[in-house]
């Protein structure tokens, strides 16, 4: 009777002296760590909400390190300076720390809500809390390895099993105990912490053995499942010691604008006659795309061969967390991530937009794919090609007709002022100030030849209109002289050349504080024409003896429609006249192309290589070989950024109507 009454007595919260006595005695408390925890106890509501602050903070930092180090491990450019890796690892820590505290919130205020009386603490707490543990150690390993899959899976050589691997695997099974351990204490913190006994004692040890079990059992599962999947003979290095043979000459035309309805009426009546020279003589097919993609998403996909969602380029621009100098590379790929720096960040305002560029790419281009066999590239205008840089060859940014005008204009010119690394080699870019110059002087004579353009030019356009019209049809024309100047002086094998002006010049339409609408609806067709005639220059200057991919996507308002756009191949290993019936997609031009220059296809594109394109010859395509990944592309900006030229590119986008 004695016994009950002094347990009825028994006061309904410990003493902090009391509680960490009893903690001790079940093996806790033995770090700074967990003794500062414990200074929150208490029984309270606000003790129960600081107790789980401290631990979500403790799991956050532990998670933002981890991920952070084996990232910049197996991928160096994930993040550029010094500066963004402390300033990711802080907004990471700090998006880990916030996910964390909201998920332990809720059962933390239950806990302490229908926390009993000291004496009567449910006599399954210990089984609880070890339940807890290897729950939370099981989840947040499996967590840590997919990251971790992730990372290795898109690093530029499949790391091995080796001292490297081994330490981030024994780092993520620390850390997923260490986080299990802590969630025990939390809830012995809050929910009530028992008298210790013998049996209890040996309960909390089977409940550390149950989460190192469960742990190693999953590290087990998953290393055996990917080192049998991603074998040695599959990485890049393989790939590029036992395809020593150089790939054949490509030419790949992007042309923005052209869908298929109006190719194959134009091509009727002979207004394209160098792409129906190309159709006729090689393979033709309907391209599908997607209804909500933007322009950067869709020459980035045909360039690379995967998803907007794998290869990070989705917009024109993209968010940058305040004081970092780029982006990370964050494609959906990243677990959970992506929705934290592209969705809470913003909300937030913790974020400034700046212009796409390379270093969000997540992927490797087809120009840099074949530069790992050997084979100089050049690119000019491709989206997502800033900033410039080739090993090489040569590349010639989005960004460089915007910058060269002005540069023309102003003298002297001033590189510090001007140059923003839009070309590779830079001392292109002087070069190509000249030529704009010369080519300036002639481009009136050409466009007399096309009586619809001196028409709308001549019209009562506003002075505005008039120049914007006019410097999308000489972008468009500079653009295909310097492809074909600066291929024949570097001499490249691959050259891919991006044609935008039909898409903008569809957008002027929605612009009506310049035109009135459909002012311009027939002078698309004639813009075709002046296009296929400049086409037909450079095949005439640069005929590669292997392949000619002419891409033509049907553009903005063209996918609004749900249009087809065409895709043609034509090359020696290519099937003469031949038009494949059901479409293809954006994801396989770029495994295609591979396929068909002899190259292997890598198991991560999202597209597949169109065996039936290709014809056994003298050329590559024979059979269809694969490398496991191509890996990203590496870290290019080696200078903090310019945020004036990143506002002035904004700026472009808003006059072009590609963005609000």
């Amino acid at each position: 009777m004695n016994g009950k009454q002094q347990q009825g007595n028994e006061p309904d919260r410990l003493s902090i002296e009391e509680i960490r006595s009893r903690l001790k005695a079940l093996g806790y408390l033995e770090s700074p760590v967990e003794r500062f925890l414990s200074r929150s106890s208490g029984g309270t509501w606000s003790s129960g909400v600081m107790v789980t602050a401290k631990a979500a903070l403790l799991i956050g930092l532990l998670l933002a390190g981890l991920t952070t180090a084996s990232t910049l491990l197996a991928d160096p450019g994930f993040i550029g300076n010094s500066l963004d890796v402390f300033l990711f690892l802080s907004y990471l820590g700090a998006a880990y720390s916030l996910g964390a505290f909201c998920i332990l919130l809720i059962p933390a205020l239950l806990w302490v809500r229908k926390k009993k009386r000291a004496a009567e603490i449910i006599s399954g707490g210990t089984l609880r809390s070890a339940v807890l543990s290897t729950f939370t150690a099981s989840v947040l390993c499996a967590y840590l390895l997919s990251w971790w899959h992730l990372v290795m899976t898109g690093s530029q050589q499949i790391l091995p099993l080796g001292v490297v691997s081994l330490s981030v695997l024994a780092a993520i099974a620390l850390i997923s105990l260490m986080a299990g351990r802590t969630i025990g204490l939390v809830y012995f913190l809050l929910a009530g912490v028992p008298e210790s006994s013998r049996s209890r004692q040996n309960m909390v040890t089977r409940g550390y053995i149950f989460s190192l079990v469960a742990v190693l059992m999953i590290e087990g599962a998953w290393t055996a499942g990917f080192f049998r999947h991603y074998r040695a003979d599959h990485t890049l290095n393989a790939a590029v010691h036992e395809y020593s043979i150089r790939p054949l000459p490509v030419l790949l035309v992007g042309l923005d604008g052209l869908d298929s309805e109006m190719f194959f009426t134009l091509s009727g009546v002979d207004n394209l006659p160098n792409l129906t020279r190309l159709m006729e003589g090689g393979f033709t097919a309907e391209l599908a795309t997607q209804k909500n993609y933007l322009a950067p998403q869709v020459w980035t996909t045909v360039a690379t061969g995967v998803k907007p969602e794998e290869h990070g380029i989705n917009h024109f621009t993209r968010p940058v967390l305040h004081g970092m100098s780029r982006p990370p590379r964050l494609g959906n790929s990243r677990p959970g991530l992506k929705l934290v720096f592209e969705q809470i960040f913003p909300f937030l305002r913790l974020v400034r937009p700046v212009p796409l560029s390379a270093n969000s790419r997540m992927t490797k281009t087809l120009w840099e794919i074949v530069e790992l066999f050997g084979t100089p590239s050049g690119v000019v205008n491709w989206w997502a090609s800033w900033p410039a840089s080739s090993s090489n060859g040569f590349t010639v940014s989005e960004r460089t007709f915007s910058r060269i005008m002005p540069a023309r204009r102003t003298q002297p010119i001033k590189p510090s002022t001007y140059y923003n690394e839009e070309v590779f080699p830079p001392a292109e870019f002087d070069s190509l100030v000249v030529l704009s110059a010369g080519l300036e002087k002639t481009f009136d004579s050409v466009l007399t030849e096309y009586q619809l353009i001196s028409d709308l030019l001549e019209k009562d356009l506003p002075q505005k209109a008039r120049e914007l019209i006019r410097s999308i049809y000489f972008a468009d024309y500079f653009h295909v002289r310097v492809a074909t100047e600066l291929a024949r002086r570097h001499g490249v094998k691959f050259l891919a050349l991006y044609i935008q002006g039909p898409d903008i010049l569809s957008r002027l339409e929605e612009r009506t504080d310049l035109v009135d609408p459909g002012s311009l609806e027939g002078l698309i067709p004639e813009y075709f024409r002046f296009i296929d005639r400049l086409l037909g220059e450079l095949l005439n200057s640069y005929q590669p003896a292997g392949l000619v991919a002419a891409v033509c996507d049907p553009g903005k308002k063209g996918r609004l429609r749900d249009l087809k756009g065409v895709v043609i191949f034509n090359g020696v290993d290519v099937k003469k006249g031949f038009r494949k019936e059901v479409p293809i997609y954006l994801e396989d031009v770029a495994p295609s192309i591979l396929y068909l220059i002899g190259l292997p296809v890598a198991s991560d594109m999202g597209g597949k290589a169109l065996t039936e394109t290709g014809t056994p010859g003298p050329g590559g395509a024979m059979s269809l070989r694969f490398v496991t990944s191509y890996g990203p592309p590496p870290l290019f900006r080696k200078s903090p950024p310019d945020y004036r030229h990143d506002s002035e590119e904004i700026k472009r986008f808003r006059s072009l109507g590609y963005v609000k």
